[in-house]
């Protein structure tokens, strides 16, 4: 009896795991489900550029929030078929997102991973500065002027001339 008690404290003091889950459905507009409408029916309905939140809407009309995700990606899918992968909370009708899987020519294909965002906001060495774009200069200081004279405009462009004036090319 006491064995049994002991194991039971146990299986109490251990962490309740929260499991992952497929759900499927489509992406619609909360506002749309909420009045019990299909719409927007496309990514280019302008629907979609006044919908403020978007929703993982399945076949037997439950809707869940997808608050990890960021409205663009949400609206890139919108009226797709679409499985995403993720953990549920049913208190608040929400799955925290892993993957989004959209089914195209009968295979489902991954348009969106938490694991991608993760990588693409690592910075391998924090003590470098961001530079998002490779091909363009490092700028380490937004205050330094680009160019070493403050008086000379400076273009973003080195092939085409500066404007100074309206119509007077910078140089003439």
């Amino acid at each position: 009896m006491k064995k049994l008690f002991w194991i039971i404290f146990l299986l109490l003091l251990t962490p309740v795991m929260a499991f992952g889950a497929s759900i499927e459905g489509t992406i619609q507009g909360y506002n749309c489900v909420l009045q019990g409408k299909t719409c927007p029916i496309g990514g280019e309905d302008p629907l979609v550029a006044t919908e403020v939140t978007f929703v993982l809407l399945t076949a037997d009309n439950k809707y869940y929030f997808v608050p990890n995700v960021d409205r663009a990606v949400m609206a890139r899918q919108v009226a797709k078929e679409v499985r995403i992968n993720g953990i549920i909370n049913n208190e608040n009708n929400s799955i925290r997102v892993s993957t989004i899987e959209v089914k195209k020519d009968g295979k489902w294909r991954v348009v969106y991973s938490s694991e991608w965002l993760r990588a693409s906001l690592t910075v391998s060495n924090p003590n470098e500065p961001f530079q998002s774009n490779p091909n363009e200069p490092l700028m380490t200081n937004p205050s330094e002027p680009l160019s070493s004279n403050p008086n000379e405009p400076v273009s973003s462009n080195p092939n085409e001339p500066v404007i100074t004036k309206p119509g007077i090319p910078h140089g003439h």
